[in-house]
């Protein structure tokens, strides 16, 4: 035990005696052993299994740490756990990494705190073989992905294995008939393949199987169905209703299809006209029948490809093409000209003509009749078009003989166009067109009426007379009247009323067109003169004044006899316009009234005496109208010739006067001025009512006096009459000018020391004016 003493001795002996001991040492234990174990939970632990290394330790001393040694890697991992007691206990995980058969060392060390000496315990483990249950992969492939009949196919596969592959085994049935092929392979991986060539017929369907085997009979299989593909496309038959068609006729493409599979769809294409149209079937089974109806709309000679497609279940497709030639049965085309329009007798005729044909041209030939003599001219041409042309003179016939020209072309498939035109030599000479009036032309009066007549002849036959006059219609235009001539002599005409004034220039027109559109055109001009002479007026009250009324309107009655050469019924009293003018025309006053307009300041009235028309009209002269001797009648009648009669030689004066008014203006209140809404101790109250100074003559005033006077109660008390006061406008109450006892001007305002109310009109001024008074109470 610690601190025993141990004492050593040496005693000689010479093999026979022993002798007395000698050199005698003694020794003092230090230090005791340490308990350490070791334990572990699996002695035959597989790679990747865990282990729990443990120990229980003990010592009389303190332990000082705990150490837990593995060497899987060749090099010992440590991991060391702190203990400071006399006992302890330490553990540690520890995963296996090593494959089977390897050895692992698992070592426990402890230090005591007493002279640093290790105590160590070591066991011992073999790491256990793991079972193979994992089967080998398999992988395989074709070298054709889509076999037919005949073709050889090479199956093949690649196999690999974790721990040891031992067999491989190729099986697949073929007509009715299982062929294996069996391979001996050794190590982790190996390749087979086997070769054989397909003898099934189209769409059996062969199993292809590869079997792989392990060391520890661990199986793995790989099948495959190989299809043998269906590669015969459908029979495909078709036919016409028609096997030479023309422009316009019905085609009926019709097909009958089989396959020894199953169908699945059908197609129908052709193009004509350049466009490509398509028909879509949907068909099934082993035969089908399906048409298409179309119209030939393309020309002669045109090549269609009538196309018919079968499709299989396999996606086998069989084309059947047709080429369908449209017959030609269109004649060429023949388009001619001359190189005049309307032929002379003299005239040298190009007759020229251009010809196309949608296959091919042949031959061309012209024919003209001149003068009975029928002429022939042939031409040899190809191609599909062509240019020809024939010149000749017009010889042996006179205007509007009649020659027939005929343009015949033949294509490669004998079909004849003709084109004829009749050629008629024009008729150039106009008509002949003479003219009259009814009247002289020097004694057209306005209102006249005018017969004009034309008497025409032509060498061939007339068609139409149209008369033209330029009498101003409203808009400004000319007036037509249209009418028919036939054979070579006739006669039209056309009756005018006159209704220009005089002065007035009028054309009139006549135009005639014979049936060759050969027109000759004949003018009469007259101008229209004078029928009769204005009518005359006398004012009957030639010399007159005029009192205006306040406020009011003057009424002057005007009288005066109009006579006319041509008679009193020619007179249009209706017309009669009397006017009352003064100053400049452009900025005169002015009265008036008019009869045929009803004025509105006063009405004319007329009656006949003998050979006179007496006019009577009455006009409003109104209370502002500027007085003056120099207001100005003028009266103007028109009769049934428009002749317009005047007179304006008469002038009357309109006196002057000075008159005023003076109202109350408040409606609601009466005519008084008054102060109801006063009140005692009330300032600066406005009265009702204000008075309102109106100028009721033509007279100008300048200034308002206005006088006031107390105000006198009746127990005695006054308001003198400087508490009122007065404005000229809706001032504030105190603004205003006080009245007095003695008369008081009225200024317009502060600038302007009086006021003007100006009564007449000269040069458009007010017509009338007035002045707003406001009385107002100061105080009281």
């Amino acid at each position: 035990m610690k601190n025993d003493a141990i004492k050593f001795e040496a005693t000689p002996s010479d093999g026979t005696d022993f002798g007395s001991p000698v050199n005698s040492t003694a020794l003092t234990i230090s230090d005791t052993v340490a308990n350490v174990t070791i334990g572990i939970n699996n002695t035959a632990p597989k790679i990747n299994e865990v282990v729990n290394v443990s120990s229980n330790m003990s010592d009389s001393d303190t332990v000082d740490w705990c150490l837990i040694k593995t060497n899987q890697t060749g090099a010992f991992v440590n991991n060391t756990f702190e203990i400071q007691a006399t006992k302890g206990f330490c553990s540690d995980s520890i995963t296996i990494t090593v494959s089977a058969g390897n050895v692992v060392n698992f070592t426990i060390e402890i230090n005591d705190t007493v002279g640093d000496i290790i105590y160590r315990n070591s066991t011992k483990v073999t790491v256990a073989v793991t079972p193979d249950n994992t089967a080998p992969v398999v992988n395989t492939s074709f070298n054709v992905s889509s076999p037919v009949v005949n073709d050889v196919i090479n199956f093949s596969g690649n196999i690999t294995d974790n721990v040891q592959l031992l067999s491989a085994n190729i099986t697949y049935n073929m007509s009715g008939i299982v062929t294996y092929a069996n391979y001996t392979i050794s190590g982790t991986s190996a390749s087979i393949h086997n070769i054989t060539t397909l003898t099934c017929t189209e769409t059996c369907v062969i199993n292809f199987t590869m079997y792989a085997t392990d060391t520890s009979n661990n199986v793995k299989q790989n099948s495959t169905l190989l299809v043998v593909a269906d590669r015969t496309a459908p029979v495909v038959n078709t036919s016409f209703n028609v096997s030479s068609p023309v422009v316009n006729d019905v085609i009926n493409f019709s097909g009958n299809i089989t396959d020894g599979v199953g169908l699945l769809t059908v197609n129908i294409t052709y193009n004509q006209s350049g466009v490509i149209t398509y028909a879509n079937y949907t068909v099934s089974g082993t035969s089908a029948q399906v048409h298409n109806i179309t119209t030939i709309t393309c020309g002669a000679g045109c090549v269609i490809n009538f196309t018919m497609y079968a499709t299989d279940t396999s996606n086998n497709v069989k084309q059947n093409s047709t080429l369908l030639t449209v017959a030609d049965r269109t004649a060429p085309i023949v388009n001619t000209s001359f190189n005049v329009t309307n032929a002379l007798f003299d005239s040298v005729i190009n007759f020229s003509g251009n010809i196309t044909d949608e296959t091919g041209l042949v031959s061309a030939n012209i024919t003209y009749n001149m003068s009975g003599v029928i002429t022939y001219a042939n031409y040899t041409i190809s191609g599909a078009s062509a240019q020809i042309h024939n010149v000749t003179a017009i010889t042996g016939c006179v205007e509007t003989c009649v020659i027939n020209f005929t343009m015949y072309a033949t294509d490669t498939s004998n079909n004849v166009k003709q084109n004829s035109t009749l050629l008629v030599v024009a008729d150039r000479t106009a008509p002949i067109v003479n003219t009259s009036l009814n009247k002289s032309l020097t004694n057209i009066n306005q209102n006249d009426i005018i017969n004009v007549t034309a008497n025409v002849t032509d060498g061939v036959g007339l068609s139409f007379c149209q008369f033209i006059d330029n009498q101003s219609l409203p808009n400004g235009a000319k007036t037509f009247f249209n009418k028919t001539v036939a054979g070579t002599n006739d006669q039209c005409s056309q009756n005018y009323t006159i209704s220009l004034a005089t002065g007035n220039v009028i054309n009139f027109t006549v135009v005639v067109n014979d049936t060759r559109n050969n027109r000759r055109m004949n003018d009469t001009i007259i101008t229209v003169v004078s029928a009769a002479d204005a009518p005359i007026i006398k004012l009957n009250n030639a010399s007159f004044s005029v009192d205006p009324i306040a406020g009011g309107n003057s009424i002057i009655l005007l009288s005066f006899n109009v006579t006319d050469s041509q008679g009193v019924a020619t007179i249009n009293a209706s017309k009669a316009i009397v006017n009352l003018t003064l100053g400049t025309p452009n900025i005169a006053q002015f009265r008036f009234n008019i009869s045929d307009q009803g004025g509105i300041l006063g009405t004319c009235g007329n009656h006949t005496e003998s050979s006179i028309m007496v006019i009577n009209c009455t006009i409003s002269m109104r209370y502002y109208d500027n007085n003056s001797a120099n207001w100005v009648i003028n009266v103007s009648v028109q009769d049934a010739s428009g002749q317009i009669g005047r007179n304006d030689s008469v002038t009357f004066t309109y006196n002057q006067l000075a008159a005023f008014s003076v109202i109350a203006r408040g409606v609601g209140e009466g005519a008084n001025l008054n102060f109801s809404t006063l009140f005692l101790n009330d300032q600066n109250i406005q009265a009702k009512a204000p008075i309102l100074l109106n100028n009721t003559g033509n007279n100008d005033f300048d200034q308002i006096n206005i006088t006031g006077a107390a105000l006198i109660g009746g127990n005695g008390e006054t308001i003198a009459a400087s508490s009122f006061f007065v404005n000229t406008t809706n001032g504030t109450a105190g603004n205003g000018l006080p009245l007095s006892n003695l008369p008081q001007v009225i200024p317009f305002g502060d600038s302007s020391p009086n006021l003007d109310i100006l009564g007449g009109c000269p040069e458009q001024r007010l017509k009338r004016a007035n002045l707003q008074q406001h009385m107002e109470l100061d105080c009281c």
